[in-house]
């Protein structure tokens, strides 16, 4: 076995296409009226086999000659994350949370090592952010784990210290320099110690403050990827490759929908919660709204080529549109949201297929 890119891209391939199939079963679950499979599902599974496989392919795209040391470690990282998932669903919460802590431990410095040699300064803050996210969520869940938090309290947390702050990661550097522009440094240094100082707060113990301090992020997050440029961007698009126009345009218009979805799991986030039903909320808020969207933004782009499948390119805002939709409807309907959200996935999949 030749440890190489094209070997590391496939292995994470393969743990992409194992998760969409986890969030399947996690629908027909949940279908079935099996809500606490349909949420271990997809916190335990799901999110770290869709997550980390990119940002392994992320991490090897920022450094120009990576040595077979690192490419085998990265590999290491995806067999970790792997057994990890798979041995806290099997023992379930909190128990669970123990061995997918583990595992965010072990794969922590896999970003610091693409940071030290890392040449664009955009590059490095995306590095830093990276390693926030890693550090941060093996404590947070290792913190779950030793206060016997549930599924749902600790999902919350580990959504948000996973997976929104890797989109936070990704999206300072890939959102501005797309279109030949440069993230905020000093806020994208404030937005990695807010998440960092959370996730602090969060081990000890004080679980409202620190989602408090995590809601604030997304205002740093806003001016850090510069979305205040997008109207500048927007119009730029006529300057681009005709064939490229469509692209251009579905991408910067799923970040138009981003900055509401944004703000409203922000708002989930910082009021006082009086019970379940207030986290139930805050977490559909953060996968439905807020890393749902970003998926919608980048999926149609980005897994087509992971997965060496060809694609329509049908761009349309249908998705976006039915995925705020089903974001903003769940609290007060859920069954509309589900609807809209099945609906949104399908309009999605029309995009590609």
């Amino acid at each position: 076995m030749k440890m190489d890119r094209r070997f590391l891209r496939r292995a994470a391939a393969g743990l992409v296409a194992s998760s969409i199939a986890a969030f399947l079963v996690g629908l027909v679950l949940l279908a079935y009226g099996k809500p606490l499979l349909h949420a271990s599902v997809t916190a335990l599974v799901f999110y770290p086999f869709f997550v980390h496989p990119i940002a392994v392919v992320y991490i090897v795209s920022g450094v120009s000659r990576p040595g077979t040391r690192l490419l085998t470690y990265l590999f290491t990282t995806l067999l970790a994350m792997l057994v990890g998932s798979i041995t806290a669903f099997i023992l379930g919460f909190p128990e669970g949370w123990l061995p997918l802590a583990i595992a965010f431990a072990y794969s922590a410095p896999a970003p610091l090592l693409a940071l030290l040699p890392a040449k664009q300064s955009s590059f490095r803050l995306s590095m830093l952010l990276a390693v926030v996210a890693y550090a941060g969520t093996a404590l947070v869940v290792g913190a779950s784990w030793w206060y016997g938090l549930s599924v749902l309290l600790g999902g919350v947390s580990f959504v948000a210290f996973y997976a929104v702050t890797m989109i936070y990661a990704v999206s300072i550097h890939s959102l501005p320099r797309t279109y030949r522009d440069e993230p905020s440094a000093p806020l994208s240094i404030l937005l990695a110690v807010l998440v960092a100082l959370s996730a602090l707060v969060f081990a000890a113990g004080r679980f409202e403050w620190a989602r408090i301090i995590y809601g604030i992020t997304v205002f740093s997050f806003i001016g850090a990827a510069r979305l205040d440029r997008i109207g500048y961007w927007y119009r730029s698009i006529d300057e681009s490759a005709p064939a490229a126009r469509p692209g251009h345009r579905y991408f910067l218009q799923g970040h138009m929908f981003a900055v509401p979805l944004m703000l409203l799991a922000s708002y989930y986030m910082v009021r006082p919660w009086s019970g379940a039903l207030d986290a139930l909320a805050t977490l559909h808020a953060l996968t439905i709204g807020f890393t749902g969207v970003f998926i919608y933004i980048h999926a149609p782009m980005m897994l087509p080529v992971l997965l060496s499948v060809k694609t329509k390119r049908r761009y349309n805002m249908i998705p976006y549109i039915l995925l705020a939709g089903a974001a903003f409807a769940w609290p007060g309907a859920g069954f509309v949201a589900g609807l809209l959200f099945i609906a949104s996935l399908i309009a999605l999949a029309y995009i590609v297929v």
